[in-house]
């Protein structure tokens, strides 16, 4: 993954509630789409890539959906995200996570890529969440566990 997930949906949440002063409310005001870190994947050889616009899940679900592979997404490293740090300032961490995963609004770029290229790109700014596995479905793990998560993100047709 690239970017920064949960901070626009936290930032929204605070403009909303009126608090202004909120430092979050400028991810959800001023969006940054990560073109060039996009086309840098590319010319890496990433061909499975999707930004993130209806949540990590959501989005993850629709990767593992049009490819056929099934994802596990790892909470610890999701904790381990500069974002989680973040948003841990101004909330718990059941709602940091349910920003993480199902905010929205992220315009931060979901990919799949092979255990070589993923340590490059770390280099760069990218994290590795999760691993790709046999299905077509997305779990949420801790320590390999499947957790049962029912917070998908924003669904068009819902």
């Amino acid at each position: 993954m690239w970017g920064n997930i949960g901070l626009s949906a936290a930032g929204l949440q605070h403009w909303l509630e009126g608090n202004q002063g909120s430092e979050l409310i400028q991810y959800f005001q001023n969006i940054t789409p990560l073109y060039h870190e996009g086309i840098q994947l590319r010319e890496l050889g990433v061909t499975t890539c999707i930004d993130i616009s209806d949540g990590l899940l959501q989005d993850a679900g629709h990767i593992a959906k049009a490819s056929q592979v099934g994802m596990h997404i790892e909470i610890s490293a999701i904790k381990a995200l500069p974002a989680y740090q973040q948003l841990n300032q101004y909330f718990d961490e059941e709602t940091c996570l349910k920003y993480m995963l199902s905010g929205g609004e992220d315009y931060a770029l979901l990919f799949t890529a092979n255990t070589n290229l993923h340590i490059s790109l770390e280099g760069l700014g990218a994290h590795c969440i999760g691993r790709c596995v046999q299905g077509n479905h997305v779990s949420l793990c801790h320590q390999g566990e499947v957790l049962d998560y029912r917070i998908k993100g924003y669904d068009h047709f819902g």
